[in-house]
This record gives structure tokens, sequence and C-alpha cells, in this order.
């Protein structure tokens, strides 16, 4: 903006390189989009998605993990399905909130959401809690460090910090963030710290 400040970004991959729960070939990966506050609703985020689909067209498409009626943290809609819909993006799948996208090119191949697998819940005494994070968002890594200093040393509970960074471990668990206890997925998106730290404290009175 005036060649002064950053408006906005947006991030994206080849498809077959990215740690998202997704796989396909020949396609363009978003992973996110950012506005910061004083230029949200200005047409930058759509501008953003113009200029990357002029350079991506050599490939078949492009895709994206979007949502649909959830308020991340509570306060605001984050990747919302309605703003991809209007730039020609189509429902290939969805999982929960979570909607996989494509805009086709020409001749583009469907991609596919690898989905969550949900283990078995816990005979221990101890809940089974594990976080999901990767560098990819450093507020999931902040998270989960804060979850170790707060909940790591508790008795009523095992905490396992996932890290994601590499595709090989999404596959295996199908998360890239999110928070699952006793193999149930309370959240398969990054949950804010006070998500979190309700989620884990609900297990046995923990707190």
């Amino acid at each position: 903006m005036r060649g002064k400040i950053a408006a906005g970004l947006i991030e994206y991959t080849p498809i077959e390189k990215t740690n998202f729960p997704v796989k396909g070939e020949n396609l363009a990966f978003i992973h996110c989009i950012w506005v910061i506050p004083p230029f949200q609703k200005k047409g930058v985020a759509k501008a953003l998605v113009e200029d990357f689909v002029a350079r991506t067209s050599r490939l078949s498409g492009a895709a994206v993990i979007a949502y649909e009626g959830e308020s991340w943290w509570g306060f605001f809609d984050y990747m919302p399905k309605a703003f991809f819909a209007k730039l020609g993006f189509e429902e290939i799948r969805r999982s929960g909130n979570s909607v996989l996208m494509l805009k086709n090119y020409g001749n583009a191949k469907l991609p596919e959401l690898i989905l969550s697998h949900s283990s078995a819940a816990s005979n221990q005494a101890r809940a089974n809690v594990e976080f999901f994070w990767s560098t990819q968002c450093p507020y999931s890594w902040w998270v989960a460090r804060r979850l170790e200093r707060e909940f790591g040393k508790t008795a009523q509970l095992e905490l396992k910090l996932v890290n994601t960074n590499e595709r090989k471990a999404v596959e295996e668990f199908g998360l890239t963030f999110g928070l699952r206890i006793d193999g149930r997925t309370l959240f398969d998106r990054i949950p804010s710290w006070d998500e979190a730290k309700n989620a884990v404290e609900s297990v046995g009175n923990v707190g």
C-alpha cells in the first residue's frame, strides 16, 4: 500500500508439498490469507487471490480448505467459504466445518481431504490429550508451549504435543492443527489459548 505498508499476504504452495490434510496433483494450495485491520473490507483479499490465480495459471487449478458456520476464536471469520465461492472456487468435500474447495483452471483432477483418524478412547486412569501444531502458524507453537508449561506435569492427564511440520505426520493423523482428548477430536483447527485451556481443564477437573 503506497509502497510502505504490507496491507496483507497470501501464502501458498504446490499441493504435493503442503502439510495441510489434503492431497492432489498439479494444483496450487492456499494456506492462508491475512489482511491487517486498516485495510480489511477494501478489496485487498480479492486482489491477493486474483494475483495468485494469475501467477499459478500454468497449473491445472487451485485448492483451499475454507470454513463455514464457524467463528474462529469466537470473534472473526477466517478463510470463509462464501469469500472463495465468489471468486470461482467450488466445494469438493467437507469434514465438519472444514470445506475443501477447488478453482479449476482446466482439466484439474479433484483433490481429496485426508480425514482425521480418531484413535480409541483411553482405558487408562489418565486422560490422553493430543495437541497438533505446526510452525506454519507460530501461534499454534505458542499454544503448544503454554500447554506444556501448565499441564505437562499434571497427574490427571498425559499431554502429547504433535509436530505436523512433516507431511507424514499429517497423513498419519489427518490433522495439521487441533486438539483431541481420549481419541475424540474437539478442534480440527487452531484453538485459541482460552479454548485449549478450558478443554484441558475440563478433563478430570484439572486446573
